[in-house]
């Protein structure tokens, strides 16, 4: 996976430690050393993602499969990098991923990272030294870091990173939108908020106004994907995010294929291949096999990306490569025009659809929720911290921390204020922000960086002046994906003929007829699920969705991962016992979740090991 690091100080053996590390995946960097630093980069298919202008500047970035070219032609990159004292903010404006500028005459670093967060990138500073990487555990064995406690339990429980947190102690996450300036004279560090996402606008008046805005935003990301004639693959299911992008691509005439991976014949690929049969567009799915488990296709794959919890889209880029592809496409952050990180998601299915019911296009109850103020953002932040310890971890490693519940309600409150810091009050746009940078870019985001391991990627979405329009847009106005209806509807019509795998009626119905139909294949999923758990199989499960894994159940691959887990935090007796009731059919829920359960932990065992 394309990356970048970084290290400076008076002890060059850390750096070439960190450097060797950096490239266990990949032995192609372009790499910069002198005395007191050493920086590098990689990038896939012979692109430069470092590069050195004049006597003493040094650009590294890492990103969109454009940024590698788009920032290199910036008429006005040389006066950049001689900046002191002052951020060149306007240099990132129109690309998606991270950037780090280092002038060798100053002695200044500046590092920007990606406006969503959702390509990553970590950083420590320690004794004068300052190191940085888009992976962490290079970092972690460079400098012989202790483990976080709070970080690891974050993880494991909360499934991402709360405030600037890592598994190891004294190594950060810089956040979305940071810039980080690092001064190698006086060995002083600042950190600045870049971001304007999800500040209030009140020039954002109308629903046909902010479709019009965002029609014009999104006309301009597609251009840079137009200039370079990549060889797309768009990651499609037929949902609203991927239905979006498809409509884009065929409005502009560009060519793609698409594809997708599990269950051919489930609903929900039925549609995307009838929708992609229509615009003429080739279809291509993988199903499912045993190359999932593969463990030491999961160590490469960790060793490129951290995160191994969507293998199946590892494989996917594989296959893409194979193909001749050069670049995959998908409609991840999209979630955020659909609406699909307002509070509510932390209701169950149910009162979700209600609350959502009332908040379509009603300012005034969007008004009356906001009200609540702060401490209905805390309240409903609070409900995630573990209320006991989860039978997966085991006892040693849960009570050796004391004040767990205090720390992580710290580390929500941390996140709370930097979004205040923004000017930000609204409590839906605060925990949207706080959803979306935590959350969103840590859980979905991982699924396109593990296609990364082998292609390029665009990502339309988190391109830096559409993804700060989108966080802009009220909730009431984006809520149950209406936004993302009428953008479908700017560009192809057509595809509003097919419904999504969620809904029962086709997506040209009303948004609200649409959110009452998931209550109905909610409950026919639920009923056929229990019917399925309840007869051992007699009956069958129901067949919507792609990500089905039931074939597995009676195979001892889940065994296979778990006897590969030994990191004392987690109670290997249960993960034992665990796997067994999934195979017996005892524990009565997808065999999905509990494969991206076990996995999860796979990539923490992974990530705290010491080689």
């Amino acid at each position: 996976m394309p990356g970048m690091y970084g290290y400076f100080g008076n002890n060059l053996q850390v750096g070439r430690k960190l450097s060797k590390r950096f490239q266990l995946s990949w032995n192609d960097c372009t790499e910069f050393s002198e005395d007191n630093h050493i920086i590098g980069a990689h990038a896939h298919f012979g692109k430069k993602a470092a590069r050195k202008f004049g006597e003493s500047n040094y650009v590294l970035v890492d990103g969109d499969a454009n940024i590698y070219d788009s920032l290199f032609r910036y008429k006005c990159l040389n006066e950049m990098v001689n900046f002191k004292n002052s951020i060149p903010v306007n240099l990132k404006d129109s690309v998606a991923g991270n950037l780090v500028i280092f002038n060798n005459k100053t002695r200044i670093l500046c590092i920007f990272a990606d406006i969503s967060g959702s390509i990553p990138l970590y950083y420590s500073l320690s004794n004068g030294s300052f190191v940085f990487s888009s992976l962490v555990k290079p970092i972690a064995q460079a400098l012989k870091s202790q483990q976080d406690t709070i970080g690891i339990i974050e993880n494991v429980c909360l499934k991402y990173y709360l405030s600037n947190r890592t598994a190891y102690k004294n190594i950060f996450r810089i956040l979305p939108g940071q810039c980080i300036i690092f001064d190698l004279v006086s060995k002083e560090m600042n950190t600045y908020e870049t971001s304007r996402a999800w500040i209030k606008d009140n020039t954002l008046k109308s629903k046909q106004q902010i479709v019009d805005n965002l029609i014009n935003e999104i006309n301009f990301s597609v251009s840079s994907i137009k200039e370079h004639n990549a060889k797309l693959a768009l990651m499609f299911s037929g949902g609203w995010d991927s239905r979006i992008i498809l409509s884009l691509l065929v409005s502009n005439s560009l060519p793609s294929i698409c594809f997708s991976h599990g269950r051919s014949d489930s609903r929900e690929l039925r549609i995307g291949k009838k929708i992609c049969s229509y615009v003429n567009y080739p279809f291509f799915n993988m199903p499912f096999d045993l190359s999932l488990f593969n463990i030491d296709d999961r160590i490469d794959e960790f060793n490129k990306t951290e995160n191994i919890t969507s293998p199946e889209w590892y494989h996917a880029g594989k296959k893409l490569k194979e193909m001749g592809r050069d670049s995959a496409i998908s409609g991840i952050l999209g979630e955020i025009i659909g609406g699909q990180f307002s509070p509510f998601d932390y209701y169950p299915d149910w009162k979700k659809t209600i609350t959502n019911q009332l908040l379509l296009n009603n300012y005034k109850f969007e008004k009356k929720i906001n009200n609540r103020g702060l401490n209905f953002v805390r309240e409903l932040l609070y409900t995630q911290i573990p209320k006991k310890k989860p039978w997966f971890i085991s006892d040693d490693f849960w009570y050796s921390e004391k004040h767990l519940s205090e720390a992580v309600k710290h580390d929500i409150d941390k996140d709370i204020t930097r979004i205040l810091s923004r000017g930000i009050t609204s409590p839906l746009k605060i925990i949207e922000a706080i959803k979306s940078e935590c959350r969103g870019v840590q859980i979905y985001f991982p699924q396109i960086m593990s296609c990364r391991s082998f292609v390029d990627i665009y990502n339309i979405f988190g391109m830096s002046h559409l993804f700060t329009l989108i966080s802009k847009i009220p909730m009431h106005l984006k809520v149950t994906n209406s936004l993302s209806k009428e953008i479908v509807r700017h560009y192809n019509s057509d595809l509003l003929k097919y419904p999504t795998g969620a809904i029962l009626l086709n997506a040209t119905s009303n948004i609200r007829l649409q959110e009452l139909s998931k209550i109905l294949i909610k409950f026919y999923e639920k009923v056929r699920w229990s019917l399925y758990f309840k007869t051992d199989g007699f009956f069958q499960y129901p067949n919507l969705e792609w990500d089905d894994y039931e074939s597995f159940r009676k195979t001892d691959c889940l065994n296979t991962i778990v006897d590969n887990i030994n990191n004392p935090i987690f109670d290997i007796n249960k993960l034992v016992e665990f796997v067994q009731n999934i195979k017996q059919n005892k524990w009565h829920n997808r065999y999905f979740f509990a494969f991206y359960q076990i996995m999860r932990f796979y990539s923490i065992e992974l990530l705290l090991k010491s080689k």
